[in-house]
């Protein structure tokens, strides 16, 4: 250790060996004339002591902390010293119960970690209870510190950093746990207008307008009274909240404990301050699970991955608690990933989209239940039974759009569709082909009627069909289908060709889409007699012949 003292004017040398310290030496200071030794792998270490209604009390104090060298095992290098085993009850005995389940007056763990349980496991003399508990303040580290008891949590539950004494007087607490999380940050962003939250950690302050300065009220929902205005924060909990503008929020604080408590119903939460898989959750009862997590981005969205400082809903079939590790069971009935054959896309103004799906083999729609609607002014768009997703099988359906800026359009996807007013069509009635879409300007129309056309199907197999009719006189019709390819759209080429394998016409030559396509032909021009028609699509081709009879 080298000191330089220029107001001595002199220079001096400490020759210091090295040997492992003691319990009592860690993260003590030692004075060596005006030079200090202090173990350097030392982060933070707590002291506590403990004494019995008759005074008897720990020779020492206890010590537990972080250290770099630390393991969960016994660090005898680091002060850690196995004790005998605890004595009859009447003998006073107090001690860290290590993760190797080891008696010893010393508990250090790694460094690395950000989080830490240390139990101390105690007994008074024959004096008995109340047993006080003492420490030092000055000691201890940034980020929190909360002594409780083993068996609940709640009948005691000390911060360590604002009171330094603690008296039990419940001889059937016998075991305590000192829990430490390290403070920590995490940055968030959030989309302008509104977004369903919550808070990833524990702050010190979880009030709304400190956490959130640009921001509206906040919304939190309880099944039986709904929406309720929240001023503060609970960590697991979701909130809607309305920003103006994008933001970028910085939480300061510790990780949240888990678990999650649910009711009954349809419940917000939030994953904490890590990115959870839906299958990492699990619950308890077990199998209290009906939905999907539904997230919100301009409208309702199934979400596999919980992103930490996002909220989403789940739906329970009773009161019980999720915990972000395990595997998630559901009540709902098994049954295999089902792709929509068609869609009504609804967007509004401003960008927001939602996208109702439309099944036409598909009889279980249960998983398809939206959570509640939203608060008013929270774009949504569904159907009038609480779903996103119909059935051929009901033909007339109707739509609900909420908080929408309009103008809206209303698109149809891989079908037919005819919107109508709820009234009696006198103000709106439109007919939509696939691929078309119409704009509504009026913004009291916000319920319509939808009448369900023909499903523009995908093909999985490239068929060819035989002209109709065949023979034919001056004009038939040729039908073809082309299933998805790894191209979005084909280069198909139909050809016309007589009986000497001369080209007559080219009827196509273009790129289309997967799907079922019909093609005229005018043979008019063209003398009786036998003909071939040949399609080429990618890496399908097809010949078939047909009969013209004037």
């Amino acid at each position: 250790i080298l000191e330089e003292r220029p107001w001595l004017g002199e220079l001096f040398l400490v020759a210091v060996y090295y040997r492992s310290l003691s319990s009592n030496e860690i993260a003590h200071n030692y004075q060596l004339g005006v030079t200090e030794l202090v173990d350097p792998n030392f982060i933070w270490g707590g002291n506590i002591n403990l004494s019995d209604a008759g005074g008897l009390k720990s020779a020492n104090y206890l010590q537990f902390g972080l250290h770099n060298l630390a393991t969960d095992g016994l660090d005898q290098n680091l002060g850690e010293t196995q004790l005998p085993p605890i004595p009859a009850a009447g003998i006073f005995d107090v001690r860290f119960n290590l993760p190797a389940n080891i008696g010893s007056l010393v508990d250090l763990r790694n460094s690395n970690v950000t989080s830490a349980d240390f139990y101390l496991k105690f007994q008074p003399g024959t004096s008995g209870y109340p047993v006080t508990l003492n420490w030092d303040l000055t000691s201890l580290p940034e980020g929190s510190l909360f002594i409780k008891d083993v068996q609940t949590g709640s009948l005691i539950n000390a911060d360590m950093k604002t009171q330094n004494s603690l008296v039990i007087t419940d001889p059937q607490i016998k075991e305590l746990k000192i829990e430490y999380r390290e403070s920590t940050t995490l940055n968030v962003g959030y989309n302008d207008s509104w977004n369903l939250i919550s808070v990833p950690l524990l702050s010190s302050d979880m009030s709304f307008t400190s956490l959130f300065s640009n921001s509206s009220s906040a919304f939190k929902f309880n099944s039986s009274s709904g929406y309720i205005q929240s001023d503060t924060a609970s960590n697991g909990e979701g909130y809607w909240l309305k920003f103006s503008g994008n933001q970028s929020i910085l939480f300061e604080g510790i990780k949240a404990s888990n678990p999650v408590q649910v009711n009954a119903g349809w419940n917000i939460i939030g994953p904490f301050d890590q990115p959870i898989n839906s299958n990492q959750i699990s619950t308890m009862p077990t199998g209290i699970i009906t939905s999907d997590f539904f997230g919100y981005s301009g409208g309702y969205n199934s979400a596999s991955s919980l992103q930490p400082g996002m909220a989403y809903w789940i739906k329970v079939t009773q009161n019980g608690e999720l915990n972000f590790s395990g595997i998630l069971n559901k009540n709902v009935d098994n049954y295999a990933e089902a792709n929509p054959n068609a869609a009504i896309v609804i967007t509004d103004n401003s960008g927001k989209k939602s996208s109702l799906m439309i099944f036409d083999k598909y009889s279980n729609l249960d998983r398809y239940e939206l959570p509640p609607l939203p608060p008013t002014g929270v774009f949504d768009a569904r159907f009038t039974t609480g779903k996103n997703a119909v059935s051929l099988e009901s033909e007339n359906v109707k739509v609900s759009v909420k908080g929408a800026a309009y103008p809206i359009r209303i698109k149809a996807d891989g079908v037919s569709l005819q919107i109508k007013d709820v009234i009696d069509g006198s103000i709106l009635n439109e007919s939509i082909a696939d691929g078309e879409e119409i704009m509504i300007n009026n913004n009291s129309l916000n319920i319509f009627n939808v009448e369900i056309g023909a499903v523009n199907q995908i093909p999985t197999v490239f068929e060819v069909a035989q002209n109709y009719p065949n023979p034919c006189n001056q004009t038939t019709k040729i039908k073809f289908s082309i299933p998805t390819s790894p191209q979005t759209a084909e280069i198909v080429i139909l050809k016309i060709y007589n009986t000497l394998g001369q080209e007559v016409t080219t009827l196509l030559n273009k790129p289309l889409q997967p799907g079922l396509h019909e093609v005229d032909f005018n043979a008019s021009q063209l003398p009786s007699g036998v003909y071939f028609y040949s399609l080429k699509a990618g890496e399908y081709y097809s010949v078939k012949k047909m009969i013209l009879i004037k």
